[in-house]
């Protein structure tokens, strides 16, 4: 990969690479190969920041993450460059807040906290404008300018869409980290500005993208769902408390039941755009992650841990018998790759093909949510709940291990 870093992609994984390795001490990381090109590929994008940093039982092993933290800041601003230079840039923009902010998470780790708090800003600024009011300009990006910043404006405090997303929050986790840098009496008035964001977060409804097969066939999508349910369920994975719309008893989820347990406790199970605590574009990114010969669906041993949760009753709490294996339900294969959107909703038309030879179609659905007030967010930690994987009953760091497992790292 090093010898290919004038190419975004590789650029930006190489520097994911190097800030894992700072923060779990790992020695090497295994690749695979696809197309002769060396590749450290999820086909989505997680949150651009390690999850833990692992203490140094030695001044070797901190000498070495210290180098990996320096090369990681290197090739996050190379990265950067390179993406504002990308001739495909348009399709890559999704990746801008991830290498935005983890140059800013590697620029804190190494103590640089100016630099870090500069880089955060402008991080949430973008994310702000992409995820809230919806007004996010690639080629202001791309040149640097940000007329609001430069006529004394604030862009956080203007106009906002009903919900965020589809996709995980961004700007809660900037605002997290930022808090976490500022002082409370020096930086007061910037502190009670991001905390105010921080509520106008909260008012917003999220949207999260989990894969529903219908039950029975030849059903239209309109009756598989219904976005008027108020259903309680930790479906972004934050651990805050959120009612969502809903699927019919015509429909059921496409869930992760790694243990067979028949328990789906929060979004991290579904296939959606936060499967496993990795930040995906959607669920067929998701559910590419498992497919180890890169064939485009799963199938065989790749359908292995992969279940329906059937909520007949709609109750959001996955009851005895409703989580069963997806091959009881005879299917033999399930696309991971989607169609183009008809009527705003990604799908497949052959999501799922059943060992009778007929298919049913998958639907990527943005699910609407409604908030409800609560106080568990003030930034200690990132803007993700500290209970999230005990309260989840989900281990995602296990889970993960056998993603990469199977996707051959």
């Amino acid at each position: 990969m090093a010898q290919n870093t004038n190419d975004f992609e590789t650029t930006y994984h190489l520097a994911r690479l190097h800030s894992m390795a700072y923060a779990t001490n790992l020695a090497e990381v295994n690749v695979t190969v696809k197309e002769e090109r060396p590749v450290f590929y999820f086909p989505g994008s997680d949150s651009g920041v390690p999850q833990e940093v692992r203490p140094r039982q030695t001044e070797e092993e901190r000498q070495a993450g210290l180098r990996h933290l320096t090369n990681a800041i290197v090739l996050y601003q190379r990265a950067i460059v390179l993406l504002k230079k990308s001739t495909n840039v348009v399709e890559q923009q999704w990746l801008i807040v991830p290498a935005e902010l983890g140059l800013a998470w590697c620029l804190d780790q190494a103590g640089r906290r100016d630099e870090a708090l500069a880089v955060y800003r402008r991080t949430l600024k973008i994310a702000w404008k992409q995820e809230v009011t919806g007004d996010f300009d690639l080629k202001e990006w791309i040149s640097g300018v940000w007329e609001d910043v430069r006529a004394g404006r604030n862009p956080i405090h203007a106009r906002r869409r009903s919900f965020i997303g589809p996709g995980v929050c961004y700007s809660e986790e900037v605002i997290g980290y930022r808090l976490k840098l500022l002082d409370p009496f020096r930086d007061a008035s910037e502190v009670a500005k991001l905390k105010k964001d921080q509520q106008t977060l909260r008012r917003m409804g999220r949207a999260i993208t989990p894969v529903l097969v219908p039950i029975e066939p030849n059903i239209p999508f309109e009756q598989l769902v219904d976005t008027r349910a108020r259903v309680a369920f930790d479906l972004d994975g934050s651990g805050l408390p959120r009612t969502w719309g809903w699927i019919t008893p015509k429909a059921a989820w496409l869930v992760f039941d790694s243990e067979g347990s028949g328990q789906i406790t929060s979004g991290l199970q579904m296939f959606g755009n936060v499967t496993f605590w990795i930040f995906w574009r959607d669920g067929y990114d998701a559910l590419s992650s498992l497919d180890a010969d890169g064939d485009g669906l799963l199938q065989n041993e790749e359908l292995q841990g992969l279940a329906l949760w059937h909520d007949r009753n709609g109750n959001g709490t996955s009851e005895s018998g409703e989580v069963r294996p997806v091959k009881d339900f005879g299917i033999a294969a399930i696309a991971c790759t989607r169609e183009p959107t008809s009527g705003g909703v990604p799908w497949r038309l052959h999501g799922v093909c059943f060992s009778d030879g007929t298919s049913r179609p998958t639907y990527d659905w943005i699910v609407p949510s409604f908030p409800v007030e609560t106080t568990a967010l003030d930034g200690e930690k990132g803007g993700l709940s500290e209970n999230v994987h005990r309260e989840s009953g989900f281990a995602p760091l296990r889970t993960l291990s056998r993603v990469l497992a199977r996707f051959g790292f």
